[in-house]
């Protein structure tokens, strides 16, 4: 029975295997002889729902794997609505596989829709979806490789999704693409989780660098685009989220990235937010803008910061900035260069500047361009009080124009050199030489070289119009160059600060006062200066040359040679010539030999009107206190002639520079009348001519000194004793008076200029007590202390 059984189990497998490999021979016969027959059978008995057209079918291949090749295929469902055409299929069919698993089994299969072509290893039909592996579409030069996934077909529209893959070896997951065959377009999208190996290609093909980002496990980035097979147009966007931060350094500042979103668009734009730690400031908020990605990229960074201006400027003696101010940044990062864009109003910034023109204080606002270079290291700064250029930050030099100065260029700015070109509406040279003053020989090679063009320039408190020039300094030394319209010459000093000047045209007043400055140019000075066709004080110089020397209170003036229509020496050797005083001590030194004509102001500033038609005066005194001659010292000769001057008597500090010798101080105290009136206020000498010996405890009229006026002579000799303190005390003086009543009638008005007649007459009775009818002489002794001199007649 068993063996019966055996016997009828073998015969069924038998004829059920015969029968396979008829039903496999016959499919083969039919696939290879009748492929359009078979796949119409395969149409209509095994893939019931769908309905298959095509135009052409070709067969090739083996006969286990026969390889067939469809043109213009559809597929049409059950409402006879096409979901899926293509100009050309190709796909080779495993026969064996298919039988066993009763579901068409394909390889190797190629697609080819609107130009498009995909290549997919294996493919199986599961009812309404096929399934594949190892899918490859390429468009233009991006390449989408699929591992495994489903085709679903949806009115028209063929969709692919993939668990994993790469986007041009990127690897990712969650592939999804939409292939809509009526618009031409293709939709994709897919996710990743990014490595250094995909920073660095995606760093590729966009030509930005991306690997020096940090890795974190939030990072994550989404590619999604469509791609118009027909127009060959790409669309196409990368985003990077959640990049965290890490230390870098940009424009010689560490910057901490704190967080940062990305977009690349089409390969060749970007967008994105940051945030970043700028050492003290934390999370400021910057956009990043990026253009022509695959060429040559175009990053630009976006920002507002609180920027420091020391960080790219190093402070200089002609301009410190002090303070940060609040500046919108665009940063470009293009071809291995960066330049940054910036634009503030430096509120918050003071510019401390011995130049008034550059001078700002920190409220003040100054609208300002700035751009920086990081591959050169330059910088250009742009307001409307300069333009400033630094080409290389590390050589420290700059070409700055100031005010309407825009134009020149300068290529050729060595290391520590700085030049200033100046187009100035209006400037004090006082500040100039306050700058000038400061500087000190040093080690300090920075040089600086200013040229300038002032339509109105203030040169010792006087206006020069269209004065042009140049400045060099270095080193603590100094070179000026004048070269303008009214006033030209050359301002220069050494290494030991001895300064020389020669000038022509220069006009200015001084105050003598300012003499005694210990301050600024004026102190620790030593100068020759030079001066032609010079007005100093109204007094117009063809020529003056002196050696000016100043330390603290003490100021000389030596080897003094002038020629001018009012004063000029006559010494053969200049250095004959000198003027010494100490502002500290209040003492006067002069020695020299000089003429004057035509004077007709007080050269020491007193409150006297003051006229002197001629002096020849060969000097060499000391004293102390220009008005009381104390202490002094020395000899010399003195011819003055046509000397007038108005003041009130006794208190004229011109009147006691002749001091005793007035004769209508001393005729006044003798005949006890009142000369500080108005009236008698007026004193005029035709001729004085003296020649004094001065000691320490007396002054010898060395020869009768002479004085002469419109109605007398007088004609004095003798001694002034000193007291202890070196003034004018004790007299011992003979006077001799020539009255010239012929020649002038009334006598008294002719001495004391309008002398009222009671008056004379009083004096008259007092002092000469005789009639006068013609010229005489009279003699007097004249004793006593000087305040209170008694006039004793002798004849």
């Amino acid at each position: 029975m068993l063996r019966t059984i055996k016997r009828i189990g073998l015969t069924t497998l038998i004829i059920a295997t015969g029968f396979t490999l008829i039903l496999v021979l016959l499919i083969l016969i039919s696939i290879n002889r009748f492929p359009e027959a078979s796949l119409k059978y395969i149409d209509d008995y095994l893939l019931t729902s769908l309905d298959i057209n095509y135009e052409k079918i070709k067969r090739t291949g083996s006969a286990l794997t026969p390889k067939l090749s469809f043109t213009e295929i559809s597929v049409l469902n059950n409402s006879n609505e096409r979901i899926f055409k293509a100009e050309e299929i190709t796909f080779s069919i495993e026969i064996l596989s298919s039988i066993i698993f009763s579901s068409a089994q394909l390889n190797k299969i190629s697609l080819k829709i609107g130009g498009q072509e995909f290549f997919s290893e294996k493919l199986n039909f599961d009812k309404d979806k096929l399934n594949f592996s190892h899918l490859n579409y390429q468009f233009l030069s991006n390449l989408v490789s699929l591992d495994k996934g489903a085709i679903y077909f949806r009115q028209g529209q063929l969709l692919v999704n993939a668990i994993t893959g790469n986007f041009n070896e990127i690897s990712g997951r969650d592939f999804r693409v939409n292939v809509d065959i009526a618009s031409g377009k293709i939709h994709f999208s897919s996710s990743h989780v990014p490595n250094k190996k995909e920073l660095n290609i995606i760093s590729q093909l966009i030509n930005f660098d991306l690997r020096e980002l940090s890795i974190a496990p939030s990072m994550s980035i989404l590619e999604s685009g469509v791609y118009n097979f027909r127009s060959k147009e790409l669309e196409h966007l990368i985003e990077v989220s959640n990049i965290k931060g890490r230390s870098f350094f940009l424009l010689d500042h560490s910057l901490r990235l704190m967080n940062a979103s990305l977009t690349i668009k089409d390969l060749q734009n970007l967008e994105g937010i940051i945030f970043f730690n700028l050492e003290n400031q934390k999370n400021v908020k910057a956009n990043l803008l990026g253009y022509e990605l695959k060429q040559t990229p175009n990053i630009q960074l976006k920002t507002s910061i609180d920027l420091d201006p020391n960080r790219f400027y190093f402070d200089q003696d002609f301009l410190q900035l002090d303070g940060e101010t609040k500046t919108n940044l665009n940063i470009i990062f293009s071809n291995e260069s960066i330049t940054a864009f910036a634009k503030t109003n430096f509120i918050g910034t003071s510019f401390n500047s011995p130049f008034a023109y550059i001078r700002k204080n920190s409220d003040v606002p100054l609208d300002t361009d700035i751009i920086y270079e990081n591959k050169t290291q330059s910088l250009k700064v742009t307001n409307n009080k300069l333009d400033a250029y630094l080409p290389n930050l590390n050589l420290n030099s700059a070409l700055i124009h100031l005010g309407k100065a825009k134009t020149k260029l300068i290529n050729n700015l060595g290391p520590n050199q700085y030049y200033l070109i100046a187009e100035l509406d209006s400037f004090n040279t006082d500040e100039l030489f306050d700058f000038l003053s400061s500087q000190n020989p040093s080690s300090n090679q920075t040089k600086l070289n200013i040229d300038f063009d002032i339509q109105e320039l203030y040169f010792f408190n006087q206006k020069y119009l269209n004065q042009q020039g140049r400045v060099n300094v270095q080193n603590g030394l100094f070179d000026l160059q004048l070269t303008g319209e009214q006033i030209s010459g050359k301002v220069f000093n050494d290494s030991t600060s001895f300064i020389k000047a020669e000038i022509n045209g220069l006009n200015f007043i001084y105050d003598f006062n300012a003499l005694n400055s210990e301050s600024g140019l004026m102190n620790d000075l030593n100068l020759r200066i030079i001066l032609s066709n010079s007005t100093i004080n109204n007094i117009f110089f063809e020529d003056l040359s002196a050696y000016i020397q100043k330390s603290g209170t003490k100021l000389g003036i030596n080897n003094i040679q002038l020629s001018s229509s009012i004063i000029k020496t006559y010494s053969e050797k200049s250095e004959a010539n000198y003027f010494f005083y100490d502002s500290k001590e209040d003492f006067y030194r002069f020695k020299g030999k000089y003429i004057i004509e035509d004077l007709n102001f007080n050269p020491l500033n007193f409150n006297d009107d003051f006229n002197l038609g001629y002096a020849d005066l060969d000097l060499n005194f000391q004293f102390k206190n220009i008005k009381n001659l104390n202490s002094l010292e020395g000899e010399g000769k003195l011819l003055l002639k046509d000397l007038t001057w108005d003041s009130f008597v006794p208190n004229s500090a011109a009147l006691n520079l002749l001091g005793v010798f007035n004769l209508k101080n001393i005729i006044g105290k003798v005949a006890n009348l009142d000369l500080s009136l108005d009236e008698y206020a007026q004193t005029r000498i035709d001729r004085l001519e003296i020649y004094p010996i001065a000691a320490k405890n007396y002054v010898r009229l060395n020869e009768t000194m002479t004085i002469e006026t419109n109605s007398s002579k007088m004609m004095w000799k003798g001694l002034i004793q000193k007291d202890n303190s070196g003034n004018f005390d004790e007299l011992d003086l003979s006077l001799d008076v020539r009255l010239r009543i012929t020649e002038n009638l009334p006598w008294y008005a002719g001495i004391f200029v309008g002398l009222p007649a009671a008056a004379g007459a009083l004096f008259f009775n007092e002092i000469f007590q005789e009639d006068l009818t013609n010229a005489s002489t009279i003699q007097f002794d004249v004793k006593g202390p000087i305040n209170n001199p008694v006039l004793e007649r002798i004849n």
